[in-house]
This record gives C-alpha cells, structure tokens and sequence, in this order.
C-alpha cells in the first residue's frame, strides 16, 4: 500500500507560545518596572509545546501580553540573562521577543542575533518576526526574505505567514511564491496553504495549480484536501471527484480519506464505495488502517461487503495488521475466521508478526494454548523471523519449539540469516555451539534456503 499522502514539512507554530509567569503587575504606575523573577514559576510553553486547556490558557496568554506590553524590553532582556535554567529562559525570552518585536522590530531582531548560534538565537529571531509580522507582515516578510537563509530562514518564514495568512492569504501567497523552491519556502507554504483554505479552499487550489514543480504541487494539494476535510469533508470529497483522474489524484483521495476517516469512517467509507477500483483500493486500505484500528469490528463487516478483486484483497491483510496492534487475539482469530483464501493468509500472517512485533511473550503464551500441529507451528515460524531482527536468541528458542521438521529447518535458517546479517560474529558464536543436523548445515554453508 502507498504511503497515504506525501506530507509537506509542518509549519512552525508561531512565535514560540507565550508563557504564564508569576509576576503580574499590581498597578499601572509600575509600567517600567521589571520584577524580579521566580524562576520555577515559568510553565511549559503554550503552542508549540503547549498541553493547558483552552479556557486557562487563554487567561494567561492575555495576561502575559498585558504584562510584556508594560516591560522596558532592555531590562526585561537583562533579567532574561539571569535565569539559569534554559527551558524557562527560552520561554522568557520568546514571550519577550514577540511583544518586543511589535514594539520596535530591529532593536528586538538585533538582540536576537546577538545571542549564540542555536536554540535561543532561533526561537528569539522567529519571535521577534512574529511580532513584528502580527502587525506589519510585508515589512517582516521583505526584511526575512533579505536578510535570512538556509534552515534558519525555513522557519522564520514559516512564522511570518502563519501570521500573515489569516488576514490577506492573496499576499502572504504572492510572497511565498518569490521565495526559493524547496526546504525554504516548505513551512511557509503549508502556513499559507491552512489558513487559505479555512476561508476559499477553491482560491487555494488555484494558486497551488500555478506550482512549475510537480512534486510540490502534489504535496500542496493533499494537504489542502486533508485541511479542507476537517472544516466540511462532503464539500472536500465533491473537489476531490474532479481530481482523481489528473496527477496527484490518488494522493489527494488518500489524504482526504486519511482526515475523513479520523473524524467519520463511516460517512468516509461511502464515498469510498463509490469509487472505482483503481482508486478504490488505497483509499480503502488507508481508512482501514484507521477505522481498524479504533473500530475493527464495524470495519470488518464494511469490508465483508466487498466483492473479490483488489479492493477486498488489500483491506483485509491491513484490518488484520491494524486490529493487532490493540486487540492480537481477536485480530488473530478473526483472521482464522476468514473464508480459505490468499487474503486469508495474509491476514493471518499480518496479525501474528504485529503481535510478535508488540508482545512475543504474550504471543508465544497464546500459542502454547493452540493445538499442536502445522498451525502452531507456522505461527512460531512467523513470530522467530520478526524476533531475529533485534531478539535474535529468543527467536531461536522460538523455532526450538516447532514440532515439524521442514518448517523447523525452514524457519531456523530463516532467523539465523538474519540474526547474521545484524551480527555475524554473535550468529557465528552460537551457529558452532548448536548441534544442527548436518543437511541444516549444509544448507547454511551453501547459503540456500
């Protein structure tokens, strides 16, 4: 199955989030007076690292401009150098540099460029631009696109018109386009791509379509489906629909169907029985990894709906794999359910090596419980090939415990070739201490399966 959509690089969240601090200005005749401050009261950043909830992060956030916006920033910047821990230093100095930026955008950029080549330097300048861009974004934007390059410049620009965007989208677009293609112009790109389609998805796909670059200009238009599906996924599938048969159009559905099918599987599953099989069957596999993994049953009765061919194929092996990693055991026996078949196989085999992946020794208890035979077997087999990789002597004693010759050898050969090719001098170790027979080792010495 293809990757569900080629994702453009995120945008950097703007400004680097404004801070709660336990400093709050007790009457406006204190307007230049800088407090000093307790260090252990500075909390994780809000935005780009931020968990508070919305109501009281929004509390402080007002707050904290409030109180940044009475600050002498050359004394506030004094008392930032004081602070010993990095983590609240950093939050001090982009709440800081955004006000700051608004205020008076070089002084604050000067500053910013004063401090060593890093973290600090990085999130200080992007502040200071997001500042400066929240009220003045041509200017940041000119003054970014002149003076700023390279990773630094990626995303300091993404800060900029992800302040720029919301307001006039036409413009921040028109600057993006004179910025150089590729790593550079990636997080403005998408900034400008969310924001434009919350307010004309049809003008964005506009503007996209004007892309020369072809990689790029598919990047951009599956991401605007995904966007487009989390604000009205009936009107982004219709777009879509026109979309399919031109270049980029398989993208573009997996991409709308992986944001439908976190919000709606089932409405997203209708529009996916309405496609035809050569989009239908990615687009399915791409729901079913997500709705299977949340909702394995309703998606195995959507998927029993499917008649023979390549859609039915691909679902199952993915439901299977998808179900296993929260729920092995029903995954397991729903593919044992499954009409004898080649999907049924697969399924089998996709459940067992997730579960082998996540948990051998619960796998390896389950299967103890099995009658013993060829199926047992054969899923000790699959459970020793995923252990060779990083568990190689468990893998080992897993393939001790296969009862039937052939699938013994089989499996044994199969796990120490890769347990050799990750550390052949281990594998070697224990190939001279086991006592095989000698048509395995025969096998070994002339590399045939």
């Amino acid at each position: 199955m293809k990757q569900p959509w080629v994702m453009l690089v995120a945008g950097l969240l703007l400004g680097g989030g404004l801070v709660h601090i336990g400093w709050i200005f007790s009457s406006s005749g204190r307007d230049h007076e800088v407090p000093q401050v307790n260090e252990g009261a500075v909390n994780n950043r809000i935005g780009r690292r931020g968990r508070e909830s919305g109501a009281a992060s929004q509390t402080r956030v007002d707050a904290m401009k409030k109180d940044f916006s009475k600050m002498d920033p050359q004394k506030a910047w004094e008392q930032a150098n004081g602070i010993s821990n990095f983590t609240e230093r950093l939050d001090f100095l982009t709440a800081l540099m955004r006000e700051w930026g608004k205020r008076d955008p070089q002084a604050a950029i000067e500053k910013a460029r004063s401090l060593p080549i890093g973290t600090l330097q990085k999130e200080a300048l992007g502040a200071a631009c997001a500042g400066w861009a929240s009220l003045h974004p041509d200017q940041a934007a000119e003054w970014a696109k002149g003076n700023l390059s390279g990773p630094l410049g990626g995303e300091v620009f993404g800060m900029i018109a992800k302040e720029w965007a919301p307001t006039t989208p036409e413009s921040a677009a028109a600057w993006v386009a004179s910025l150089p293609d590729g790593v550079q112009s990636e997080a403005a790109t998408t900034a400008v791509i969310e924001a434009w389609t919350a307010k004309d998805p049809l003008a964005a796909v506009g503007w996209i379509d004007k892309f020369p670059d072809e990689s790029r200009k598919t990047a951009s238009l599956a991401a605007l489906a995904a966007d487009w599906c989390a604000q009205s996924p009936e009107d982004a599938a219709k777009w879509a629909n026109t979309r399919l048969d031109k270049p980029g159009g398989s993208d573009i559905a997996e991409a709308l169907i992986g944001a439908w099918g976190d919000q709606d599987p089932l409405a997203a599953s209708k529009w996916v029985m309405g496609l035809d099989e050569d989009h239908q069957t990615d687009a399915a596999a791409t729901l079913i990894s997500l709705w299977g993994a949340n909702q394995p049953e309703a998606a195995a009765e959507w998927i029993a709906r499917f008649p023979a061919g390549d859609t039915r194929s691909s679902a199952i092996p993915a439901l299977a794999q998808a179900w296993a990693g929260s729920e092995p055991v029903k995954a397991v026996e729903w593919s044992l359910s499954l009409p004898d078949s080649e999907e049924r196989t697969e399924a089998i085999d996709e459940s067992v090596r997730t579960w082998a992946t996540l948990s051998p020794q619960e796998l390896g208890a389950w299967v103890e419980k099995q009658p013993a035979g060829g199926q047992a077997d054969h899923f000790r087999k699959l459970a020793s090939g995923v252990l060779a990789d990083e568990q190689p002597e468990d893998a080992m004693r897993m393939v001790d415990q296969i009862t039937d010759p052939v699938t013994h050898d089989d499996a044994l050969i199969h796990a120490w070739r890769i347990w050799s090719q990750n550390d052949p001098e281990a594998a070697q170790t224990w190939l001279g201490s086991a006592h095989l027979r000698p048509e395995v080792s025969a096998r070994l010495a002339k590399g045939k399966k």
